[in-house]
């Protein structure tokens, strides 16, 4: 598994999907019209992979105020390819 983080300071492309009126229309009703980005993750998966146990992301973070994740996955992602799982 590769990691990277903060892509969306260089990505035009990301900067418009963070700020897109159908993520608005999700992250509005939840915390407000004044959300922010503070951090974004992408994460590639290849074939054969070693699984990725289960964990919890934001219980790391020690952020106080109101906040959520958005998970968008760029390729089909379903239980028997290790899709997002919610506890």
């Amino acid at each position: 598994m590769r990691f990277r983080s903060n892509l969306f300071y260089a990505s035009p492309d990301l900067q418009a999907l963070l700020s897109s009126a159908v993520l608005a229309q999700v992250v509005v009703p939840l915390i407000g019209p004044d959300a922010w980005v503070r951090w974004d993750q992408a994460v590639w998966k290849h074939p054969g992979a070693p699984a990725f146990p289960r964990h919890q992301d934001n219980g790391y973070t020690g952020l106080t105020a109101s906040h959520l994740q958005i998970w968008i996955a760029l390729t089909p992602a379903d239980a028997s390819n290790g899709g997002l799982v919610v506890v």
